[in-house]
Order: structure tokens, then sequence, then C-alpha cells
């Protein structure tokens, strides 16, 4: 989601912002990448996702078939990119991207959720994280024995629920780093509700950076895990500002806006 340069507005977006949200630091511009896929990333798909221009046009439509039975569904419809943001994750496969479809009114959920949520609503945009999927590194520096006792079986519940069958996005590895010893009483919870494949994609680290080298090359990693990537460090406030600038990309379908109203999110506009 960094980069370095411009980039013309692109229509991969469900509303109509003229100018594409991005903050500047100091060298660095923080937007979206919206680029099509190039040659490299288009072949990947191919392999990877079972992604051609024929079974797209044919998966596109079986899905729309499915979702017009949903009359409670409000979702961007006739939006092709929208609707490929789920068909990338479920290899293109109808029925399994139908089955993603979001519940709002059975979820109830609390701040951590609402800013995991948001970050990955954003990188779902992007049609090389759709390809590519996503590597998370979660820090648990700091973790407090206070912080344990907010971690309830329900709530790990439906982070877990929502990871493995309700988000369109590859999760590739999930990464613990500098976890202290209390972090196995909040993991504990979440082990009974994960299945076999999401579990063996995550790893714990603690301060072996050799570990996450492993599985991460330094050459993708911020100075922080002892990375060689020249980049600053992004903070809340930063991300917040770029995300507020996407405010009308929620508000521009009905679909959206009953998903930021399920988890009480404050907007800009509010």
């Amino acid at each position: 989601m960094i980069s370095c340069g411009g980039l013309e507005m692109s229509s991969k977006m469900l509303s109509e912002i003229k100018e594409l949200p991005k903050i500047q630091l100091g060298n660095f511009v923080l937007q979206f990448e919206l680029e099509d896929l190039d040659d490299e990333l288009q072949e990947k798909a191919r392999k990877e996702l079972r992604e051609t221009p024929e079974l797209t046009k044919e998966s596109l439509q079986e899905l729309r078939e499915l979702l017009k039975e949903e009359a409670d569904l409000n979702i961007p419809i006739d939006n092709d990119n929208f609707l490929i943001r789920f068909l990338r994750p479920c290899k293109f496969y109808p029925q399994s991207a139908f089955e993603l479809k979001w519940k709002p009114n059975k979820v109830t959920l609390d701040e951590v959720f609402k800013g995991c949520v948001l970050f990955l609503e954003a990188a779902m945009i992007e049609p090389r994280s759709q390809v590519n999927g996503c590597i998370v590194i979660f820090d648990m520096d700091s973790l407090t024995l206070q912080q344990v006792w907010q971690f309830t079986p329900p709530f790990a519940k439906r982070i877990v629920d929502w990871l493995q069958d309700s988000i369109p996005m590859r999760v590739k590895a999930i990464h613990i780093v500098n976890q202290p010893y209390i972090f196995n009483m909040v993991f504990a919870l979440f082990k009974p509700f994960l299945r076999e494949k999401l579990r063996s994609r995550i790893y714990f680290h603690g301060n072996d950076r050799d570990s996450l080298f492993q599985h991460v090359e330094p050459k993708y990693l911020p100075e922080c895990y002892d990375g060689t990537l020249e980049i600053p460090r992004i903070s809340g406030n930063e991300w917040l500002e770029l995300l507020l600038q996407c405010d009308k990309e929620y508000e521009g379908r009905l679909f959206f806006h009953q998903r930021i109203k399920s988890y009480d999110i404050k907007t800009s506009s509010s």
C-alpha cells in the first residue's frame, strides 16, 4: 500500500471519489495501489486462483444470480471489481464467494476489531493484495496482564470466524512477534476455534528476528524489526487520516454503510 509516485484515479473504487486518497510522509506517499495487474501477477492469478477472462466472466454471472436471491442483501451487484474481491480468495468458485457475505446483525465488535476490519477493508481494494494475499505481523510488545483480561472466548471466536469465513482476503501467514509469556493465555482462547488451514499459518517468533527472517526477507521489513526497508513508521493517526479520506467510498453503497454502522465506527461525517 506504500507508493512513491502519483496514480490516476481508478475505476476500482465503488464511489465517485475524484482524487485518490493519499498522505505525504517525507519522500513517501501513502496511498492505495489500484493499478491493473501486471503480466507477472496475471500469471500468478491464473496459476493460483484459476483467474482467466473466461472464468471471470462466468463466475461473475453465477455469483450475481446467487446474490439476486438475497433480497435483504444490499450490495453493488453490478460492480465487477467489487465482486471480484470476493471471487479471488475463493479461487473463482461462485458458491464459496457467495458464502462470504457479511451478516452484521449477528456480530457485535469492539474498538480493536473495528480497527482490524478497517485496515483489511482498505487492503481489499487493491488488486495486487487480492491476488497475492496478505501477511500479517502482530506486535505484542508491552502486552499487559490487564489487557489480557479483556479477552474472552466470545471475542476470540468472533475474530476467528471473521478471518476464516467472512473476509474476502487470502491470509497467507500471521506472524506473532515480541510476545511476552502471558500471550500464551490469549492464544489459548483462540486455538479451539482455529481450523487447521489457518492454524498452520500462524508463527510465533518472540524476539528472534532470524526466525522471522525465515518467512519474511529483511528487505520487506522496517528497521523496528531489524529489516532494511527504509520507510517511516506510520502512526495510528496517519492511518486514520488516510482512511477518513475514504468516507465516500463507504457511504457510496448501503452495503458498506451497514457494515460501518454495525461496528459503531465514528467517521468524520458523523
